[in-house]
């Protein structure tokens, strides 16, 4: 956008003007009454965005009702977490582009002094734990808006992909969870110009998924299980966040 001032009526206004509507300008036109030599097209924008960034997340799935009372707390300390993400845009004008979205999700917990008592009535002690980690990555649709004043973007990126989902969990043994579906991924934010092309950006995203069958291994044996509808794991959080933007 370009702030223009101008006369009408013999009165002093001002403006705000997308660049691709500016043909031509002249320098210091209260001086310049002559008609000014046009200069080309000056419709240049950034083309190009990258961004890093990092914070804080929580799932949104519903606590199991299957889950004994004793272990509530240390699964519902399990929803909160931190997140990585990073995406590419190249605009093909001024407010739409197309690129690629990748987050990551991490949370972990641990609790020591647990017992199972097997068919058999032996009770054995030990250890339960969760390290979980869930990745998002899919092509992503880029809207931008310049805000009037200050340089800032108003940015938002929506994205259909896929979703992976890693528990690497301890109940006494070790065993791995995994399992993917197909999910969707946005954020909104804005861009504060700094300098260079480079922006400081705060945001916040959501993320939706539901995964219903998982694999489970185990004692080097695996095992698909499809999970009843009750016990879906939901995988949908919420992303609040900062980062580094880069324009081009």
């Amino acid at each position: 956008m370009v702030h223009i001032t101008f006369l009408k009526d013999s009165i002093e206004r001002k403006a705000v003007l997308p660049r691709n509507m500016i043909a031509y300008y002249a320098v210091d036109y209260k001086n310049e009454w002559e008609e000014p030599n046009p200069v080309g097209n000056i419709s240049e924008y950034p083309k190009f965005r990258a961004s890093i960034g990092a914070g804080l997340s929580n799932l949104l799935g519903k606590t199991s009702d299957n889950i004994p009372a004793d272990f509530i707390p240390y699964t519902e300390e399990l929803k909160s977490g931190n997140h990585f993400a990073a995406d590419v845009t190249f605009y093909v004008n001024e407010r739409i582009g197309f690129g690629i979205k990748y987050s990551l999700f991490n949370t972990k917990n641990q609790l020591n002094n647990i017992y199972i008592v097997d068919s058999a009535g032996t009770v054995t002690y030990g250890v339960m734990e969760d390290n979980i980690t869930i990745q998002f990555v899919g092509p992503a649709l880029g809207i931008r808006q310049t805000l009037p004043r200050g340089g800032a973007q108003l940015v938002s990126n929506l994205s259909l992909g896929i979703i992976t989902y890693v528990d690497d969990a301890r109940v006494i043994e070790k065993l791995r969870i995994t399992g993917s579906t197909l999910g969707f991924s946005g954020d909104i934010g804005l861009d504060f110009q700094l300098e260079g092309g480079f922006h400081l950006g705060i945001g916040f995203g959501l993320t939706i998924g539901i995964i219903k069958e998982v694999q489970v291994e185990q004692g080097g044996v695996s095992q698909a299980v499809d999970l009843d509808t009750k016990e879906y794991n939901n995988v949908s959080r919420f992303d609040l966040g900062i980062g580094l933007r880069y324009y081009l």
